[in-house]
């Protein structure tokens, strides 16, 4: 699966390719220049199909504001766009997701 991941307007945002077996991140690629992030610290952050269930929950229950998307055919979800904080003057409350592509690597 690949993911557009973008924190707030300032940072972002970069694309991430993730592999996942069964449960688990096994692989992370990602381009990103800005980034300070080694591969290991992206490897930790990466999300899986439940991860992202997971913060769509998450931002259904805490955040001020959200906006989630589904895929039509694998039905999980490929935007996640959230604002957590109700004052605007707070920077760096928002992030989205967006999976950009996704395929299935079982045969």
């Amino acid at each position: 699966m690949t993911y557009s991941f973008g924190n707030c307007e300032c940072a972002g945002p970069y694309e991430i390719e993730v592999e996942v077996a069964g449960a688990n991140v096994r692989a992370v690629e990602y381009d990103d220049p800005h980034s300070n992030y080694d591969y290991d610290d992206v490897l930790s952050r990466a999300l899986t199909i439940d991860d992202l269930f997971a913060t769509a929950r998450n931002a259904i229950s805490e955040s001020h504001r959200y906006r989630i998307g589904y895929d039509r055919e694998w039905h999980y979800p490929n935007v996640i766009d959230i604002d957590w904080e109700s004052d605007p003057q707070i920077m760096d409350a928002e992030i989205i997701w967006r999976v950009v592509s996704f395929r299935s690597l079982d045969p």
